[in-house]
């Protein structure tokens, strides 16, 4: 999965630090000008640290709570993080001494301590899109369930029953093909299965097969007759994504990632 930092900003950071207060904003347009002052940044890592010292940040700060100014330091590096280049916020490394300043004020000032209190972070989940073919299958996929509001739940698509193709060699043990040395040529940073046999039988990629599964998670103690109804209905489908059928999971035994 991959990160879009772009709709993140869009759609998270940068809504949420025009809701800040408006004397909280201007303190990171103050940070932002010192920020771009090296008179106060002869030391980029730690003179910053020391700012909620002068009196006129110091001001502002007093005015809030500790949840307060933990969102905003979160939302201000999030919105020079994740900003497209060039943002101002990224000037001097405005956005990453604002929340270096803040969390400083809040440990020295107010005793915020990190092992015992948790610094804010973002649902960053949501900004999570699919990145490979296999990703964006299994979004797909959820998506449809999700749409049908199905009796089950879909956790994954795995390929499993990793053999030799029929005929090849009836003799040798089911296996995945096996990666070896002989793969790694030192000239790519990239990897041709195809480019040496398998390590373990010693027969071609294109020898080798498997299934691919659908992994559809069911309650515990429910009654499957619905799934198997539904998944019935959906079987012409998953078959045009070359799945070739479903295994069932019980949810209590699911494991995140």
């Amino acid at each position: 999965m991959k990160f879009n930092y772009k709709r993140a900003w869009r759609e998270w950071a940068r809504p949420e630090l025009l809701k800040l207060p408006r004397p909280l904003r201007q303190l990171f347009g103050l940070v932002w000008f010192m920020s771009k002052d090296k008179r106060l940044n002869a030391d980029n890592q730690n003179d910053c640290r020391s700012w909620h010292k002068m009196p006129r940040v110091k001001s502002i700060l007093e005015q809030y709570d500790n949840e307060t100014l933990n969102r905003a330091q979160c939302i201000v590096h999030s919105f020079g993080h994740w900003a497209p280049m060039g943002n101002y916020s990224q000037d001097g490394g405005a956005y990453w001494k604002f929340e270096r300043m803040v969390k400083d004020y809040l440990i020295r000032e107010r005793g915020f301590c990190s092992v015992d209190a948790k610094w804010f972070e973002p649902d960053t989940d949501r900004f999570m899109e699919p990145e490979t073919d296999r990703e964006k299958l299994v979004a797909k996929w959820r998506a449809r369930f999700a749409q049908a509001n199905a009796p089950c739940s879909m956790f994954d698509i795995k390929d499993v029953n990793h053999r030799l193709k029929a005929g090849v060699d009836d003799r040798v043990k089911p296996h995945p093909f096996v990666i070896g040395s002989r793969h790694f040529n030192g000239n790519s940073v990239y990897l041709d299965p195809r480019s040496a046999p398998c390590d373990f039988c010693k027969y071609n990629f294109d020898d080798h097969t498997h299934d691919v599964v659908m992994i559809v998670g069911v309650k515990d103690g429910c009654d499957t007759e619905p799934i198997r109804a539904f998944l019935a209905g959906i079987a012409d489908e998953i078959a045009v994504d070359k799945i070739d059928g479903f295994c069932f999971m019980k949810e209590s035994d699911k494991v995140e990632a």
